[in-house]
């Protein structure tokens, strides 16, 4: 009886255990879900933002802390800064494995290798985005197919700088530019270009036209109007050696001589000359106002001339965009930022980063700055298919070959037969 008694006992204790074991079991599992809705809640607060380019930085560090004034909170943005090398792979390999970025910078020109790499995701408020607010050609590099993907942050473009001692009105071609430097004996005698009469020093004045003739982005326009690159119903789109780009390329090559450009001038030894008034007309972008406005030199910006009345020119532009990474676990908030980050604080965008907003709206207090984004209105952009990635590079050395005595059929035949190649 006593053995049954103490049997008894002994099962109620290891049933009280059970029992006891059993709430701390569900104590703990309580615990363990409240802690882990408090990390996602967390979780939500941060968002990680990858770049190749520094330049953003600092307006990147200044948006995060006017987003969190404005909203009265506390989100934490990690910025990471990733080299070029391999920059969408690790993306896409990072967002695999849980450790990607809620968004990220890229140029225009990888937009189709976003897409085919599945990490963009198509905006979900476009209609954010039309011509009263934003520049066209921001609206069309940010399209593929029938979406719009990205929020549009900077861009460059190049144009022509005028010194208004010396010229008032726009060249329409590269021939008034010829015209006005055959006249141009230092006297006030003007060729076509309306020079101002008043009493300037002429004698200072060392060249008439200079740009940097190694940089693309100046190059391009003399003979990127007539290229066409692309892709429709899975044929490529490839027009290259066609006679007008061969006959731009010639017309192109002329100016070597014309305006004695050797290629040895870089881009800042260009700007400070021109800020000294030794020369006339220059190809620059928006790096250049900066260093303008601390001169005293007056001018104006216009776009780029033709070349003659039968070959077209138009400026080049890059464009970045701000993309939202599918994989992103803080969509919401990711989201909210990207459009304050593009919108509403990018009045603020020049004057922190030095790079100019694609919103068209703001008023700047330079106004060569709003002159910028006229040009950028109508320029010409990169093509932004995966099997063009390496066109800016492979572009620049053709044109570079070309200005230094490569065959210009040759060379233009040579890069029709390999994108066609890599596009089919």
């Amino acid at each position: 009886m006593k053995s049954r008694i103490a049997a008894a006992i002994v099962m109620c204790l290891c049933g009280l255990i059970i029992i006891h074991c059993a709430i701390s079991y569900q104590e703990e599992i309580v615990e363990m879900e409240r802690q882990s809705a408090k990390d996602v809640a967390q979780i939500n607060k941060t968002i990680d933002i990858w770049y190749s380019y520094k330049g953003y930085e600092d307006y990147l560090k200044s948006a995060i802390e006017a987003y969190n004034q404005k909203n009265n909170s506390d989100i934490v943005v990690n910025l990471s800064y990733i080299s070029d090398i391999d920059y969408f792979n690790t993306i896409n390999s990072s967002s695999i494995e849980g450790k990607g970025p809620d968004l990220y910078i890229m140029g225009s020109e990888y937009m189709e290798k976003a897409y085919l790499l599945g990490i963009s995701e198509a905006n979900k408020n476009p209609s954010m985005f039309n011509d009263d607010n934003y520049a066209g050609t921001a609206i069309d590099v940010m399209t593929y197919g029938d979406n719009i993907y990205g929020y549009p942050l900077g861009f460059d473009v190049s144009a022509l700088f005028c010194n208004d001692d010396y010229v008032k009105n726009a060249p329409a071609t590269f021939e008034d530019i010829k015209a006005f430097a055959d006249s141009f004996n230092g006297d006030e005698e003007d060729a076509g270009t309306n020079a101002i009469d008043s009493d300037v020093d002429y004698s200072k004045v060392q060249g008439i036209l200079m740009w940097d003739v190694n940089s693309l982005l100046y190059n391009y326009g003399f003979v990127g109007d007539n290229i066409h690159i692309g892709a429709s119903g899975g044929k490529a789109i490839v027009d290259i050696n066609n006679e007008k780009v061969l006959g731009s390329a010639k017309e192109y090559l002329l100016l070597k001589d014309y305006f004695s450009l050797t290629g040895e001038d870089t881009y800042s030894n260009i700007v400070n000359d021109f800020a000294a008034g030794k020369i006339v007309f220059m190809l620059a972008d928006s790096k250049a106002i900066s260093t303008l406005s601390n001169s005293d030199i007056s001018y104006s910006i216009w776009d780029m001339p033709n070349l003659t009345e039968e070959y077209t020119c138009s400026p080049l532009s890059y464009t970045d965009i701000l993309m939202i990474n599918p994989y992103t676990d803080s969509r919401q908030m990711a989201v909210s930022f990207a459009e304050f980050i593009s919108n509403e604080y990018a009045g603020d965008m020049y004057e922190i980063s030095g790079i100019l907003s694609t919103k068209k709206d703001i008023e700047y207090e330079d106004k060569h700055l709003n002159k910028l984004i006229d040009v950028y209105e109508n320029s010409l952009t990169m093509p932004k298919l995966m099997d063009t990635e390496d066109y800016w590079l492979t572009m620049q050395n053709s044109l570079k070959a070309i200005w230094n005595g490569a065959n210009i059929e040759e060379t233009f035949n040579k890069l029709q037969t390999e994108y066609i190649e890599n596009i089919n």
